[in-house]
């Protein structure tokens, strides 16, 4: 069920920042370029840290789009992904940082919904690339998936799920802060869905459906999907897609809830996306409050933001950036991610990006107050 837009306070904050990542300490982390950047104002100001120019990285490196990550462990070791094939590690709180790990190649990369970390400190690092052809068909297979027990110092490589047949990338590696169970989602052909139920040593597949983002609940789960063709309503329980042209199939997007990962209901559905638009960006707060960013024609496209107070059996839209005159699509709005897409309750905005589908950055942060008093009631901010 959907509601009409709600009043929201939205300020507009003067930084262009890639994705940033805000932990329990309620610190923010982001990439500015080639910097990272740390902010403790929940992004008023940013201080800039680490210069990855003094790595030999460059221009075309830095994170942009759904490449190049930042995330910050539970035991204070700053993680950076680049879009150059390289992980880097900090354990001096982003003073000075060195590679950890060598991706399978020089274009791939880890987003911010393929890094996590569970109860025991085992870090989970999935690897996301798109070259292909023509046809849409894979020139190189990224589904390697890393595992470190000792805070990234060292990494193992899984070929589990090339073997499994996975075809391209990940697009979501998330554990569940609730049950420690890890899950796995990839893409594009054959959109699967895995669970660890034994952190990372075997796996299962679940569901039947192509998913992007996941966000968790105590007793449930809520799924984003990668996009279904209105023909291809319900998903191939294989997972496979065939013969797809997403532009001639009217693909609409959706917002699932599942609690025994075998069976789902849809919980919203977004109209028609001419362009290729995954939920990618599903958090939740608390015990009962979620946000996602979606894009929907309204008949323009446009990148809007949810929220749901009664874990997703309503959800109101609180912004929609309106249509841009650009040369390739609308703007899209990418939440600023938590630990197990997780946002900490005691935050109180939720700090959003905004880039072109080129990946430049195009528009000052946004900052939404995560409160606002309902109608007759006295706001006290």
């Amino acid at each position: 069920m959907r509601g009409t837009m709600v009043p929201s306070r939205v300020e507009e904050l003067p930084h262009r920042i890639h994705h940033p990542f805000v932990g329990e300490d309620l610190l923010l982390w982001g990439m500015d370029g080639l910097l990272l950047v740390r902010s403790k104002d929940f992004g008023s100001t940013w201080r800039s840290t680490f210069d990855f120019r003094s790595l030999g990285a460059g221009p075309r490196d830095a994170p942009r789009s759904i490449l190049g990550m930042v995330y910050a462990s539970r035991a204070g070791v700053i993680f950076v992904s680049l879009a150059n094939g390289m992980l880097y590690r900090s354990v001096d709180a982003g003073a000075t940082f060195n590679p950890c790990l060598v991706l399978s190649s020089h274009d791939a990369t880890i987003t911010p919904w393929t890094f996590t970390e569970d109860s025991a400190g085992t870090l989970y690092a999935g690897e996301y690339g798109l070259q292909r052809n023509e046809n849409w068909t894979s020139i190189t297979n990224y589904a390697y998936l890393y595992t470190s027990h000792d805070e990234g110092a060292n990494w193992c490589r899984s070929e589990f799920f090339i073997n499994d047949g996975v075809d391209r990338h990940f697009h979501g590696v998330c554990a569940d802060p609730f049950t420690d169970r890890v899950y796995v989602t990839t893409g594009d052909i054959r959109k699967r869905m895995y669970r660890s139920d034994d952190g990372g040593r075997t796996w299962q597949r679940i569901l039947g459906h192509g998913y992007t983002g996941i966000a968790f609940f105590r007793g449930g789960r809520l799924l984003g999907t990668d996009y279904i063709p209105k023909w291809r309503l319900p998903w191939p329980l294989d997972g496979v897609l065939r013969h797809i042209s997403y532009r001639a199939s009217k693909p609409i997007n959706e917002i699932h809830w599942s609690e025994d990962d075998h069976s789902v209901r849809c919980l919203l559905r977004l109209h028609f996306t001419p362009y290729c638009s995954p939920v990618y960006d599903l958090h939740t707060v608390g015990d009962s409050e979620a946000w996602f960013v979606g894009k929907e024609s309204l008949p323009g496209e446009c990148s809007m933001l949810w929220r749901t107070l009664d874990r997703g059996q309503t959800w109101e839209l609180v912004y929609a950036q309106p249509p841009g005159a650009r040369d390739y699509g609308p703007v899209m709005l990418g939440l600023a991610h938590g630990r197990c897409s997780t946002i900490p309750e005691q935050c109180p905005y939720l700090i959003v990006s905004q880039e072109d589908e080129k990946g430049n950055a195009c528009g000052p942060l946004l900052r939404f107050a995560r409160k606002w008093p309902n109608a007759g009631e006295k706001d006290e901010a």
